[in-house]
């Protein structure tokens, strides 16, 4: 298990000051909570993916974050501190526990959020919540200004896709064809060269 301490940000990055940490990917170690993460005041962009984060926490003071990525976590509900995130356009919360409409009230309060994901586009990586058939039209009326929900536009059709789509295709090739005329042979072709 990894803790976010000052320390271990500092070294992760190789910056003396939390204040100058404007990129932070902390992937796969484990992580459980956010720790010292809302001393990196300047932050932008935060990449949490695949840890054991169970809850969304001390990130108010992130007014800069513009990104932040906690797909594949423990994550049941979205926290109301992230109305506070002044900044953040965009939130990926794919393969996470999420399992009532109502754990998704809080994302309607983020001024700025312009692009959010509880799922993959092929409808893998979801959040229980996903399954709910009033997930999208909640959504969508909590979030009027969203340009894409689980990366696909809210102003065009919803894409379905067939996996079938994506098998390998099972083609049949003809045998080729001589492009040689039969009359040069190969005995021919070398005195034309």
């Amino acid at each position: 298990m990894t803790e976010l301490s000052e320390e271990f940000l500092k070294l992760l990055t190789g910056e003396f000051d939390l204040e100058t940490i404007f990129h932070l990917v902390v992937q796969d170690r484990a992580v459980r909570r956010l720790g010292c993460v809302s001393l990196c005041v300047n932050l932008r962009w935060l990449d949490l993916s695949k840890n054991q984060i169970v809850a969304i926490e001390n990130v108010e003071a992130l007014q800069c974050l513009q990104v932040m990525d906690l797909s594949s976590n423990q994550i049941r509900t979205v926290d109301p501190c992230v109305s506070k995130l002044a900044s953040l356009e965009t939130l990926h919360l794919r393969d996470n526990k999420v399992a009532k409409l109502e754990d998704l009230q809080a994302v309607g309060n983020i001024p700025k959020l312009q692009y959010l994901s509880f799922r993959a586009v092929d409808g893998t990586a979801k959040n229980p919540v996903c399954d709910d058939p009033r997930y999208r039209e909640f959504t969508l009326g909590k979030c009027p200004k969203l340009i894409a929900l689980d990366s696909q536009r809210t102003k065009l059709p919803e894409l379905q896709f067939d996996p079938a789509d994506f098998a390998e295709p099972n083609l049949t090739l003809p045998e080729p064809e001589s492009w040689l005329p039969d009359a040069l042979g190969a005995e021919g072709f070398g005195e034309i060269f």
